[in-house]
């Protein structure tokens, strides 16, 4: 009896483990508390701060001038003396020489100027990711609210209906209704049921996304959208011409394009002055070994460049400006091309979307429950109830499609635009 006692309790022990493990608390969030959240936590985003950091660290070495060369040379045997490291006053030896380089041509300004562009890439390329993940960020997010408001319909239908067939099958039981009708709206059930899990496993896919970029795997994640959110606005009162030139001046991609073009720009005048030889130059104190004892020396020395002016480098840096400044007008026609793309998809959907009566969710939710009392009353028969069930989850689902589809659009134009659009339109 102790036995199964102990064998219990540690199941009771091991099941409440797991389900704390595995137990998620739900959240409900809107899409600026969800922002902060991405902003704060982000792996992906954090990790990639420490890319300026480095390109900061190489421009800090860059700006460092060469060091000095010291060296020197001790006698290590004397053969008139038989004497061991002899460097002494009478009969030693020794010769110290210190040497710098000196950089022509104002290389060191133009290293310093291409490791400025690589800080400046550096951080156009975490600003992109950013702008990358928040787009998804708040994709997923609108997404999963439309989905969750697909689901708590179906919630409310699938409720409607176990009742109903709880109550048909009492009245088969006393021989009022027969199996056929019983069996109609258990199929039914069971339909919506499946569909239902269909829809849940999109949500759980996207709650799965959200949870990645806010770093938070033990929450549900419930989005809240007001009326007054910045997707549900009107595109039209965007002016193309305007939404054009933002995406010109924002892009970061388009920056990125450019500043590669820059860069490379300056490398050909780094790799003109590479042509120019440096200079090295020393001194140094001789004991002995000199044209008289204790002499002091200057010395200079540079390359001559007879076989190689750096000819080579030279081309293909120009040939690789040549290069950048073709992605650059690419970049620029792909970006215009994107927000006429969008702008038009944006126009259509939100047209779509107006074009929904505002109270016809709100109707359709009424007609729902007088459809099911006036069954439940025979004043409707099965073909009719069962039509316009099939017809409420249709149109439920499409509803929140076109939805959001308007949403979608609008972080598209958001995103090809390149800046917070919500910051620049009138109430």
């Amino acid at each position: 009896m102790k036995i199964n006692q102990v064998m219990y309790l540690c199941i009771t022990v091991l099941v409440l483990y797991t389900h704390n493990i595995f137990a998620q608390d739900t959240l409900k969030i809107n899409i600026t508390q969800a922002e902060k959240q991405f902003l704060d936590r982000n792996l992906q985003l954090l990790a990639e701060r420490y890319n300026i950091d480095a390109a900061q660290a190489n421009l800090l070495q860059a700006k460092l001038f060469q060091n000095p060369t010291f060296s020197a040379g001790l006698n290590i045997y004397n053969p008139d003396n038989h004497r061991w490291f002899d460097t002494g006053k009478n009969s030693g030896q020794y010769v110290f020489a210190v040497e710098q380089l000196i950089r022509l041509g104002g290389k060191r300004n133009k290293e310093i100027a291409l490791a400025k562009m690589d800080v400046q890439l550096s951080e156009n390329q975490f600003y992109d990711l950013l702008r990358t993940l928040r787009f998804s960020l708040n994709s997923a997010f609108y997404e999963a609210y439309f989905t969750y408001r697909s689901l708590r319909a179906f919630d409310t239908q699938i409720v409607l209906l176990e009742e109903l067939q709880n109550n048909y099958k009492e009245l088969k039981n006393r021989g009022i209704v027969s199996l056929n009708e019983l069996v109609r709206i258990q199929s039914l059930l069971y339909g919506l049921r499946s569909d239902k899990l269909e829809l849940q496993a999109t949500f759980n896919d996207l709650q799965a996304e959200l949870q990645l970029l806010l770093q938070d795997n033990y929450t549900v994640f419930i989005p809240e959208v007001t009326d007054n959110d910045f997707v549900f606005r009107n595109p039209a009162d965007l002016p193309i011409a305007q939404l054009l030139n933002d995406a010109l001046e924002n892009r970061i991609d388009l920056k990125t394009a450019k500043d590669e073009l820059t860069y490379q720009q300056k490398k050909v005048l780094l790799e003109k002055v590479n042509a120019i030889p440096d200079l090295t130059i020393g001194a140094d104190f001789d004991k002995r070994s000199g044209v008289f004892d204790n002499q002091f020396s200057l010395n200079l020395s540079f390359d001559l460049p007879f076989f190689n002016r750096n000819k080579g480098n030279i081309r293909a840096a120009k040939a690789l400006v040549q290069h950048k400044q073709l992605l650059v007008n690419r970049k620029q026609t792909e970006v215009e091309n994107e927000v006429l793309k969008v702008y038009a998809n944006a126009l259509e959907a939100d047209k779509t979307s107006r074009s929904i009566d505002a109270d016809f969710e709100q109707n359709l939710q009424s007609l729902l429950q007088s459809i099911t009392d006036n069954f439940r009353k025979k004043n409707i028969s099965m073909l009719e109830f069962t039509d316009f069930y099939e017809s409420y989850r249709d149109n439920i689902i499409k509803i929140n499609q076109i939805q959001n589809k308007k949403a979608q659009t609008m972080q598209e134009l958001r995103f090809v635009v390149g800046r917070n659009l919500e910051l620049k339109i009138e109430n």
